[in-house]
């Protein structure tokens, strides 16, 4: 990276943002002279785990504050460039801060870590003062530019960039056929409701039971020491044993690792929504896409409808060759970011010296806000009167 800049800020909050940062920092970390971490707590703690926690020390020096303070903490912090690694309102509030404190703020930059499950809109709008936005895929390039151009935003902050943990995705090579290990990417609230997440659980363990001779790695995103943005109220695991009768099947294999340290050895990758599905694709990962539960948006699997990747339970009972992904498909929702990096650093180095313009969407969101407020206190008011809540 040129001279111009100097320092880089990370500020993170959950698993996915946290292994997102690892890669980005990990590819600039020679164009750079110094990176850094501010890391979101909450009771003390990180929302991730050690592991995670000391890839990042290994990259920069990193420090720490509680999710309630983070405006604060980065709007104070002096540097050339600000990856807002994290979500929700406090986003928006942190971007407008940073320019309020700063005489000369830094290049704020914001990303979607992974596959946008639902309520796409919502983190658009989030996400709309960034001086630069890492799209993910073509397909969001095509929604950002169409909800822009309906509220009178610009969208030149995009940036087409691929699913930012993919940057090291190397293709698996030599698995076994039939499979030897097989990975479940379980998502906590996909399915939401108890029964549906038993019958996924009993499922399972059939599978499990039907082929004793493969290893069932189930990906479990929470756990005490490391928390998802997606929460649920009934972990698989605890499913699992309710399903196998208290003594899960020998070949079951629970884990909360990395998805880079369970994929790199998965002969079968299996799922119903997840951005690990996508890595899986990516590198070449024989993967399902289980439609057991239909296809809805609030499971945030409509993505891989059309695929060509779609499955059920019974069809891998019956052990049925799984297809390859739509080659249309793939060039429209997956990336490779490595292509794009150096058009990363190339507009973040023209922001920071003053020849590229920053686009300017602080009105269309503070109108934004302030509507969606109003209409919240709206639907409280009227809620209170007719004795909803």
């Amino acid at each position: 990276m040129s001279d111009e800049i100097q320092d880089v800020l990370f500020v993170i909050s959950y698993d996915s943002y946290a292994d997102a940062a690892k890669q980005v920092a990990t590819a600039l970390r020679n164009r750079v002279t110094s990176m850094r971490f501010l890391v979101m707590t909450q009771d003390g703690k990180p929302f991730f785990s050690v592991a995670r926690l000391a890839a990042l020390k290994a990259l920069g020096n990193v420090c720490f504050a509680d999710v309630s303070s983070v405006p604060d903490e980065a709007s104070r912090l002096k540097t050339n460039v600000s990856f807002l690694f994290f979500a929700g309102p406090e986003l928006e509030k942190t971007i407008r801060m940073i320019h309020a404190n700063q005489d000369t703020p830094p290049v704020c930059v914001s990303c979607f870590p992974g596959v946008v499950l639902y309520r796409q809109e919502m983190g658009f709008s989030q996400r709309l003062t960034s001086d630069v936005i890492l799209i993910n895929s073509r397909r969001n390039m095509v929604d950002y530019q169409a909800y822009c151009a309906r509220i009178g935003a610009s969208s030149e902050n995009a940036l087409l960039f691929g699913f930012p943990a993919l940057l090291d995705a190397k293709p698996r090579v030599g698995y076994s056929t039939p499979p030897a290990k097989v990975a479940y990417i379980d998502q906590n609230g996909v399915p939401a409701s108890h029964s549906e997440r038993l019958r996924l659980a009993q499922s399972l363990v059939q599978y499990a039971q039907r082929f004793p001779e493969r290893e069932l790695w189930i990906l479990c995103r929470d756990s005490a020491h490391n928390r998802s943005a997606h929460t649920g109220a009934y972990p698989i695991d605890d499913l699992l044993l309710v399903s196998a009768g208290g003594a899960l099947p020998k070949n079951i294999r629970i884990s909360t690792a990395p998805a880079e340290e369970i994929l790199c050895d998965i002969d079968l990758c299996i799922g119903i929504a997840s951005t690990v599905l996508v890595h899986a694709i990516s590198r070449n990962i024989p993967t399902a896409v289980l439609g057991d539960f239909g296809w809805r948006p609030y499971l945030g699997n409509l993505l891989f409808k059309g695929s060509g990747l779609e499955c059920t339970f019974q069809a891998l009972l019956r052990d049925i060759p799984i297809a390859s992904p739509s080659a249309e498909w793939f060039a429209a929702n997956v990336s490779p970011p490595k292509e794009q990096m150096n058009l990363l650093v190339d507009r973040l180095v023209r922001l920071h010296n003053g020849s590229a313009r920053r686009i300017q969407n602080d009105a269309v969101a503070m109108f934004r806000s302030k509507s969606a407020s109003r209409w919240r206190r709206g639907v409280k008011i009227v809620s209170r009167v007719l004795g909803w809540r």
